[in-house]
């Protein structure tokens, strides 16, 4: 680097207490020169944070400045996306980056993988199917429930509470303007009852929690596709492998699965491919999900594309 050019330097504001090593490590690796992490921000602090980021080094350092929001109540965080687009003064604009514990980037590239999987089998959308979220009100349930939901699919959002349920579907409807039907998980009865008649199966939830039991999936009609987030056992579907993608479930045939690592190494792409078109942004853009989700399709659209050219080779 030329000693006379400014560095490129991340602000990773964080509302819980600490903020996530992870993001740090990838924000590194995608080519940023100093990463400055803050925890327990909130949208009354983020002010003063942003104002002194953005006016401390000049229109050449305010260019080559960014802001990474964190956290895991997603209202908080867009409290602080709002406040912090509010701090911004032209032309020391910062672009922004929202991944709140990772589920931007992991629930687009959840979406992603399954929709490959429905092009691969002949289907060439979520036009018409239905699809069932467990944990969709967490930060990667509400991304795939409206991501599925903006691509024409019929979305049960499910949480361990209706009331829940029904607030977070009532909240995605005022800031998507997509339509959940909000349903309690239930005992596994409930569970088959809720299943039965869906195309696909999301289980979003915390790590270490199943949502879904071998004996709901025995219960299912075949052709159904699974997938999952968790990669803490117990896995959230039971029975499945972390690490394998459109495989038939070992112990109930006609029902396929995504594992949570093999989305997790593309949600990995996506966060880094993310973070360098944040680096070179200009003005006051903010990447959300809608744009990882058009880099997790592209990361897959990339690998068929490279499988058809070795077909042919």
């Amino acid at each position: 680097m030329n000693m006379a050019e400014k560095k490129y330097i991340l602000y990773l504001l964080d509302a819980d207490k600490w903020a996530s090593p992870f993001d740090i490590n990838v924000a590194y690796d995608a080519g940023f020169d100093v990463v400055i992490p803050y925890g327990s921000v909130t949208a009354e602090t983020i002010r003063t944070l942003v104002e002194d980021a953005m006016f401390s080094r000049g229109l050449d350092g305010a260019q080559r400045t960014k802001i990474f929001l964190n956290g895991s109540d997603l209202n908080v965080v867009r409290d602080m996306l709002k406040t912090a687009r509010k701090s911004m003064v032209t032309p020391f604009d910062l672009s922004i980056f929202v991944d709140p514990r990772g589920g931007y980037t992991t629930g687009s590239a959840m979406v992603a993988q399954v929709e490959a999987y429905l092009n691969k089998i002949g289907k060439t959308s979520f036009e018409g199917l239905k699809v069932v979220v467990f944990g969709g009100t967490g930060p990667v349930g509400q991304v795939v429930s409206v991501l599925c939901a903006q691509n024409g699919a019929e979305v049960v959002l499910l949480s361990r509470r209706q009331e829940k349920a029904e607030r977070i579907a009532g909240e995605l409807k005022e800031l998507y303007k997509v339509d959940l039907i909000p349903k309690a998980n239930g005992d596994d009865p409930q569970r088959v009852e809720t299943c039965k008649d869906a195309d696909i199966i999301f289980t979003c939830g915390t790590a270490g929690i199943q949502l879904v039991s071998l004996n709901v999936l025995k219960q299912l009609p075949k052709n159904k596709i699974l997938a999952d987030v968790n990669a803490v056992p117990p896995l959230g579907i039971e029975g499945i492998n972390v690490n394998k993608k459109n495989k038939e479930h070992p112990e109930v045939p006609g029902l396929y699965y995504h594992g949570a690592l093999s989305v997790g190494s593309v949600k990995l792409k996506v966060e880094k491919k993310g973070l360098k078109a944040l680096m070179t942004a200009e003005g006051k853009k903010t990447f959300d999900f809608v744009d990882f989700f058009d880099t997790a399709r592209k990361v897959y659209a990339k690998k068929k594309a490279k499988k058809a050219e070795k077909q042919k080779a």
